[in-house]
């Protein structure tokens, strides 16, 4: 089995409101195996997290349709960090 380079993941960035997290984590682990994530560090507000999000390129599509679903219920910032 090969492993993949973290560089073969889309990668993006996630900010939203704290009091969201929880449903968006309940949400990316409820569509099982299509995207992992990690909350970062945010020192700019205490109201608010980062978080990286990380899938395939195969599973793009269906990640980008889950965060289109989860925008329309909160404002969320998504910014692109790698798309090989």
């Amino acid at each position: 089995m090969d492993l993949l380079d973290k560089n073969e993941l889309v990668t993006l960035e996630v900010k939203m409101p704290k009091d969201f997290s929880s449903f968006f984590y309940f949400t990316l682990e409820s569509n099982e195996g299509i995207a992992f994530y990690s909350t970062l560090d945010s020192h700019e507000s205490p109201l608010e997290r980062i978080v990286e999000v990380n899938c395939t390129k195969e599973l793009y599509p269906q990640l980008q349709n889950i965060l289109e679903q989860l925008s329309q219920m909160e404002k969320m910032e998504i910014k692109t960090i790698n798309f090989p």
